[in-house]
This record gives structure tokens, sequence and C-alpha cells, in this order.
């Protein structure tokens, strides 16, 4: 047997996300696919416990203390002083010699030299003398570093999530024609999060609920949430107008002049969402100045001075009134009995075997994914029946 199949030992490629979709080197999403595998819940409802982390928190999604407080309110506790495990097969080894009795785990991994960190799920074989194998997207050698198990499995006091910190900017910020402090940062975090200000400005939402917009216009496939991938799936999706950048006489212009320029030809309450510089973005919308109704670009920092690039236009008298609430489309009506007949987005048909309403959980047989345990509701609203059944 040759070094990789050995160090292979004990692992399954999988994946919860329908998308396959896996960004590279990217721990908080691997913390994602790790909770929804280990505790057999649906992509969503685990990249959702992340996004809470976020909002409580007043922290992009990628951020060490968004992912350790995720594993908390998961139910995971860490393991202090497990030692370094070489690979998959050491960490089986270790499993059944000290908790023989668990059926899923959370262990944290590093390739190599390469130092790429990953979280990973651990599940139990259903033939206990097979052990547990490791379930994650990526299929390659890793070795073990840290170990996150079910405070249930273990008997423990279920993890506390830390408390959120306000922050004390001690700064004043004076506003001046064509610039207006603005902060919706719920903790007043100072992150580089330019992007969901800029959509709290223009759609006067507060910031956690423009992350959620964010994380929902990319169907919860993503945790950076502050690049231009993303922002230009929300121009998209609520019919933004784009242009490239404003010039006048020959020259761009800078933010300051840019909102001189619109005070002039604006009239309907249009709102802006534009590139300043080369790597930052701002709303730019109606404000009152010094008593002065005016456009001004609205940041927790003055980059007036900047040049302006491309802007996409938000007009709310045209097309909306303010930023709508999603309709939810009526799922049709599913019969959840027992020997019904389900087709899952991910794993096909599978035969409905029990319901238990202390979890409201549906346990369903998929005959190439085996059994899984998904809510009632997350059912209703991803699954369809069978022509079956």
């Amino acid at each position: 047997m040759d070094e990789w199949s050995v160090k292979m030992d004990h692992f399954q490629k999988a994946t919860a996300n329908r998308h396959q979709h896996d960004q590279f080197n990217n721990p908080s999403l691997s913390a994602v696919n790790a909770v929804a595998l280990s505790g057999d819940i649906p992509w969503e409802d685990s990249y959702r416990i992340l996004l809470n982390q976020g909002k409580r928190y007043g922290l992009m999604l990628t951020d060490r203390k968004c992912v350790d407080n995720m594993l908390k309110e998961a139910g995971y506790i860490r393991i202090p002083r497990v030692r370094r495990m070489a690979d998959y097969s050491a960490l089986n080894d270790f499993l059944l010699s000290e908790y023989p009795h668990i059926t899923h785990a959370i262990v944290f991994t590093v390739k190599g030299v390469s130092r790429e960190k990953r979280f990973c799920a651990v599940r139990r074989l259903p033939d206990p003398e097979s052990g547990f194998v490791v379930q994650d997207i990526k299929e390659e050698p890793r070795s073990v570093i840290a170990l996150w198990l079910d405070y249930r499995e273990i008997r423990a006091k279920k993890p506390a999530v830390d408390l959120p910190v306000m922050r004390s900017e001690g700064i004043v910020h004076p506003s001046h024609p064509g610039y207006l402090y603005y902060q919706p940062n719920p903790l007043k975090n100072n992150i580089g999060d330019c992007v969901i200000r800029a959509y709290s400005a223009v759609f006067d939402q507060p910031w956690d609920k423009v992350l959620e917009m964010l994380a929902q216009s990319c169907e919860y496939t993503d945790t950076a949430l502050n690049d231009q991938f993303t922002y230009r799936s929300l121009t998209s999706e609520y019919e933004f107008d784009p242009y490239t950048r404003p010039v006048f006489e020959g020259k761009g212009l800078t933010g300051v002049e840019f909102c001189k320029r619109l005070d002039l030809v604006c009239r309907n309450g249009e709102r802006f969402f534009a590139k300043l510089g080369p790597t930052h973005v701002v709303g730019i919308v109606p404000a009152v100045i010094n008593g002065v109704k005016q456009y001004a670009i609205a940041d927790s920092w003055d980059s007036s001075s900047r040049k302006v690039g491309d802007y996409w236009i938000f007009r709310p008298a045209k097309r909306r009134q303010a930023v709508p609430e999603k309709v939810e489309e009526k799922a049709p009506v599913l019969s959840l009995n027992a020997g019904n007949k389900l087709i899952h987005p991910a794993f096909g048909e599978g035969v409905i075997q029990s319901f238990d309403p202390e979890t409201d959980r549906i346990q369903i047989l998929f005959p190439t994914h085996g059994e899984k345990l998904l809510t009632r509701s997350w059912i209703r609203a991803n699954c369809r029946q069978s022509g079956d059944g």
C-alpha cells in the first residue's frame, strides 16, 4: 500500500452543499460543511448558525471568533490537550481508545507544510468495528491538530458563546458637504465591511439585515460577503442601473465633485452604490448637512477626495419605494407519512422512515446516501413529492 493510500484511510469525500462549492483555503466555509455533515443537518441551517454569529458580534463571517462561536452554538466543545495526529488513521485509533461511544465530531486539520487549515466532519461508520471516517470535500492527506466533541455525547455542560462587546470609538468624525459620517455596524466595529455599510446606506436598512441579504443573494455559498462578486450579485438582483466612471471636461470626478453634480441633476431620490478608488465602495445618498439637503457619501470614514469609479443607481421612486421583503411562494403540500417518497435536491429519492415530534425531524432513507434526519420545515421548503409516492 502506497503512502497516499495509507494517509487517506478513514476518509470519505462528502459535502452538504448542493452547489458543490468550496473556496480555496477558507476555514469558515469548511466549518459550515463540517457542522452540517457532522450533525447531519442541511447546509443552509449550518450556514445560518455562522451568519447569526456575524450579526451578534458585528463581524464578517470569515472572522475566527464567528467560527469558534458557531461551533459552540452548534454544541461542540474543544477537547484540551489533544496532541497532533499525523493522519486520519491515528485519529481513528485515538477516538476508539478515548471516546469509543461517540457518533460524530469535528476536527481542525492542516495540510503538510502549506499551513492550509480546514475543519472536517467526523462520523462513526455503521459497523462499530470499522471505526470513524473524516468527511470533507477536499480529498488530500491532512493531519489533525484539534478536536471538538458534542457536549451531549460526553455529558458536559452546554458551551456558552462569548458575549458581544460594544466598541468605544472615541473619535469625532465631522461631516462636511460631500461626506456624512455613517457607521451602521451594531458594535461600531471597524472591520473593512465597506460593502455592508454601502448597501446599508443605499437601502436604508440595518447592518445585520444587509448581511442577510448578501448571504441570501449568494445562496449561502460564500462567507466572503465583502467583495466585488458579492456586491455585483446584489446590484443585479435589485435592478441597479450600471454606469462607468463619471468624467467632466475630460477629468475624473472626486467624491465631493460627484456629489455636487448629483445635487444639480437628481430630483427623484436616486441612491448610488459607487467605487471610490481601487478597492473601496460607498453609498451616496440624499442627506441633510448643516441644515442643507444635499448628496453625500455615507461612510464611517472620509474617502470623498478619492476618484469615483464605476457606480450603480438604485431608483426607489421608479422601481421600489423600499427594499421589498421576499415574497415566499407557497410550497406544495407534501405527504410526510412513513412510506412516502420524496425527492431531495442533493440526495435524490428517499423513503420516509419515521417522524420525531420532539425534535420536529423526519428520518429519511436515501439508497445512495443512507439515513438522514431533516427538519419538517426544511423538507417542505426544499423537497418535492416523488411521482411514485
